[in-house]
């Protein structure tokens, strides 16, 4: 008994952690100008290709139709976090701000009390999809890695059940 308790304490206080991080990330994104979200985007989606190809995280973690609420995805949420600490350690701001996307849409998508937020930060970011060949353009000239043409094609993807609330549907 004292152990189911100590439990959902734990998880209760997940959960919360999770609320107030990703909250602070979309107010963040609500200052960041249309054009701009465009270049998150396209970041975010080159670190999600290359992780998928790390195998750090797995192409079918957001297979909806599929999807299995008993899949271990905490390992996965523990790597991404470890990532994104050490990239901040070492000064790369732009890669764990990019890898933040995943790791919040990951958050939402497999917690059900915060996957409102996960839909209003997608109805952030999509804000950037009318300029992402733009995006593209300036993402390309900026970072060292070349951007594998996958990655344009590939920059509107929202994760399903992420998908961001249209004005007429409750929010």
């Amino acid at each position: 008994m004292l152990g189911n308790w100590l439990k959902r304490k734990m998880q209760l206080k997940t959960v919360q952690v999770s609320k107030e991080d990703i909250e602070r990330f979309i107010s963040f994104l609500k200052g960041v100008p249309d054009e701009d979200m465009a270049g998150v985007l396209i970041y975010a989606t080159a670190i999600r290709l290359k992780f998928h190809k790390l195998g750090i995280i797995p192409e079918d973690l957001f297979d909806y139709p599929n999807l299995n609420p008993s899949k271990p995805f905490g390992p996965v949420l523990l790597s991404l976090g470890d990532t994104i600490r050490g990239f901040q350690r070492n000064g790369q701001e732009p890669d764990a701000f990019a890898l933040m996307v995943w790791l919040h849409s990951l958050r939402a998508y497999f917690v059900p009390e915060i996957r409102h937020l996960g839909q209003e930060m997608w109805s952030e970011l999509q804000r950037g999809f009318p300029h992402l060949i733009d995006g593209w353009q300036v993402t390309r000239l900026i970072i060292k890695d070349p951007l594998p043409p996958s990655v344009i094609t590939e920059a509107d993807f929202i994760p399903p059940m992420l998908e961001p609330f249209r004005n007429n549907e409750r929010h």
